[in-house]
């Protein structure tokens, strides 16, 4: 496996057994208030807007409807996070993250937020975004959630579903490359 997708791997296991732990917490509300944005969007339309813009940068998330800002700054990677979302359909997007890291070419991303108040099956995700398969080490972290994957050129969108009760979405996260300006 591509050292790119062992980092990969490694932080997608630390974002979901950090999630599977905290799911009642809103560990973020230290850094903001607990304000919302809404967007005159649904949850489908909202994912297909950023499926339709990978690879993802920064400006392209900030465009979505994500107001991002930057609460940790080290040596190899930043953090961002975006106030609660609401959508038109009743869906709300809260723990939003954005990592961003160094790398060689470029700046890799990792966009994730957690889905509350709209149950979407897998069949209704795949119809909109296409198939997904599992993701390469599921369950080595947590047995509750399965992750799947969607890889569109270089980038991953990842789909993460409890296993009991059986197919709640839980969260989905997009990874790409940010290429250095030219």
């Amino acid at each position: 496996m591509a050292p790119k997708n062992i980092i990969l791997l490694l932080l997608i296991l630390l974002i979901v057994s950090t999630m599977s732990k905290n799911v009642q917490s809103e560990p973020m509300s230290k850094y903001k208030k607990s304000i919302s944005i809404k967007l005159n969007t649904d949850i489908f339309g909202l994912l297909n807007l950023l499926k339709d813009e990978l690879p993802l940068t920064r400006q392209k998330i900030a465009n979505s409807g994500f107001d991002l800002s930057n609460v940790n700054k080290y040596e190899w990677h930043d953090e961002y996070i975006a106030p609660k979302i609401m959508l038109m359909d009743g869906a709300i997007l809260n723990y939003a993250k954005l990592i961003t890291m160094n790398i060689e070419g470029g700046i890799d991303i990792f966009f994730i937020f957690r889905i509350k108040n709209k149950m979407i099956t897998r069949q209704e995700l795949e119809s909109q975004l296409g198939t997904f398969v599992v993701s390469y080490g599921d369950g080595l972290v947590n047995n509750a959630v399965i992750t799947y994957q969607r890889k569109i050129g270089e980038s991953y969108i990842f789909a993460t579903y409890t296993s009991e009760p059986p197919n709640i979405l839980l969260n989905v996260s997009f990874s790409s490359i940010e290429p250095l300006e030219q």
